[in-house]
């Protein structure tokens, strides 16, 4: 709890107040996130162009802030990190209006275009893309966030690689710095209440789009990092939080670097997925046990949960698998299994094995590790 009382603008808060507005993420300032009129994805590569891992930054500016963050683990993992950015262009198919230009953005639809194409011929082992919320479309139907999810997956549909969709960031009811400036013996002014900071839509967009490309997509939600109580803070861990409205400050995108290292911690795939994922057939229960192993190796996930129909699953890590059998029960319809499994609660001493990524960090069984929340319980599974 934070102490009563005011609490003025720390001294030594970074970035300093006077920087905090201009405190923008460095592809903002060199070219490779583009203007308005732009529609030719510049050639922007950071990290370490020859890596072994490449990974693609996609979207709008709100893909763009991330940049500090991916940017500081591409140098720290050796990551070859190539970014596609550009203002104002959610990364989805629909027609979108550009309120700036007062017109169609056709330059946006433009672009997107070029970058599926880019993203086909450089196969990224994992492509990282976030949206804001607030799209004006030129079809009035095309502003659901559902109907906006389903366009950025069919825009990622023909795309290899592994992707992960950063949920939006909250968003601040004052321009930050300006507020600060105004308020700076009490910081507590420029908090915006958690209700207001995440809209009805929070999310939705991404969790559309994960569902629709399947087990290779997953949702990376940093929200209780940015806002971790009520109200969302201005200043967290000595740090301007915002330099505007709604993008981070460079200075506290790159303290989030961590947070996202945890990157995906669990995929589930059922057989036909996993043989999709690894481009090869898998006929035996240590088939799909190697080829868990390789998505692992290659840093696709810390450890693949294997749906397996009636035969049950399959927990998968680096160094241990676990069999679950399946709950006897008469089949009504499949429809929703997988997601099913992901919540599914223990029954006496059968299926124990529950999965939800949560908030981060590792569960540890000795030398055995598993996501943090993914594993409420284990008995009734089978070690292989």
């Amino acid at each position: 709890m934070p102490p009563p009382g005011p609490q003025p603008l720390p001294a030594g808060v970074r970035p300093p107040l006077s920087r905090a507005a201009g405190d923008t993420e460095a592809i903002a300032r060199d070219g490779c996130t583009l203007q308005d009129f732009g529609v030719a994805p510049p050639d922007c590569v950071f990290g370490d162009p020859n890596g072994a891992t490449t990974v693609a930054l996609v979207g709008d500016s709100h893909a763009a802030q991330w940049f500090p963050t991916l940017d500081r683990l591409a140098k720290e993992h050796g990551w070859r990190l190539v970014t596609f950015t550009k203002i104002s262009c959610r990364f989805t198919d629909l027609r979108i209006y550009s309120r700036e230009l007062k017109r169609e953005y056709t330059e946006c639809e433009q672009w997107r275009l070029r970058v599926v194409a880019r993203l086909k011929a450089l196969k990224p082992d994992l492509i990282v893309v976030s949206a804001a919320e607030g799209m004006a479309p030129m079809v009035a139907a095309d502003g659901s966030a559902v109907r906006q999810g389903q366009g950025m997956a069919r825009l990622l549909s023909g795309v290899p690689g592994s992707v992960a969709i950063i949920v939006d960031t909250p968003w601040s009811q004052y321009d930050v710095p300006s507020c600060l400036s105004a308020h700076t013996r009490d910081e507590r002014a420029c908090a915006t209440p958690r209700a207001t900071a995440l809209s009805a839509r929070h999310g939705i967009l991404e969790t559309t789009a994960a569902k629709a490309l399947g087990a290779r997509a997953v949702v990376v939600d940093l929200t209780d990092w940015i806002c971790p109580g009520n109200p969302c803070p201005a200043v967290l861990g000595g740090m301007i939080v915002y330099r505007d409205v709604f993008h981070m400050t460079a200075t506290f995108a790159t303290s989030l670097a961590p947070a996202l290292d945890e990157g995906v911690a669990l995929i589930k795939p059922n057989q036909a997925e996993l043989s999709d994922f690894v481009g090869k057939r898998l006929d035996r229960e240590q088939d799909y046990i190697t080829a868990s192993r390789e998505l692992i190796v290659a840093g696709r996930a810390e450890a693949v949960a294997l749906t397996l129909g009636e035969e049950g699953a399959l927990l998968v890590t680096a160094k241990h698998a676990w069999r679950a059998d399946a709950l006897r029960i008469e089949v009504a319809s499949t429809v929703g299994a997988g997601d099913s499994f992901l919540d599914a609660q223990p029954f006496g001493p059968q299926l124990v094995v529950v999965f939800r990524v949560g908030d981060g960090g590792f569960e540890r069984f000795g030398d055995r590790f598993l996501a943090h929340h993914i594993v409420k319980r284990l008995g009734a599974v089978t070690p292989r």
